[in-house]
């Protein structure tokens, strides 16, 4: 993840100094994919740690890592969206090859699995 992260801050620093229309181009074309891998990536990452927080049985912090890979997913999700305008404005509609809705539904059925049997005294 650490070059993923890197990579988007120089494109952040780069659209800054471009005109408008160069800057949504090279979102569009560039930061839109970089923003993809960085948060599967994270996503898949809190997934894992989920996956070893329920091995031993901390099963609250499981929950919390899961929720993490939800929202990482989103964060996706959303770059597809905002991609989505002017030229490219149903481009990132047919979502088969990301699949992103299906994913973040996947990482939701697994934080509702570590929230089961969710009651007062759950975690006791």
């Amino acid at each position: 993840m650490p070059g993923w992260v890197e990579l988007r801050e120089r494109c952040l620093r780069i659209m800054k100094q471009l005109p408008e229309d160069e800057c949504r181009r090279l979102y569009s074309q560039l930061l839109v994919q970089i923003e993809l891998h960085l948060s599967g990536s994270r996503g898949l990452a809190d997934i894992c740690i989920a996956c070893g927080l329920f091995l031993e049985e901390d099963y609250p912090r499981a929950f919390i890592q899961a929720s993490h890979a939800v929202w990482s997913y989103q964060v996706g999700k959303e770059a597809l969206l905002l991609a989505g305008t002017g030229r490219g404005e149903h481009f990132y509609r047919a979502d088969w090859l990301t699949n992103l809705d299906n994913t973040i539904s996947h990482a939701d059925t697994v934080r509702r699995f570590l929230r089961k049997g969710d009651s007062p005294d759950m975690f006791l």
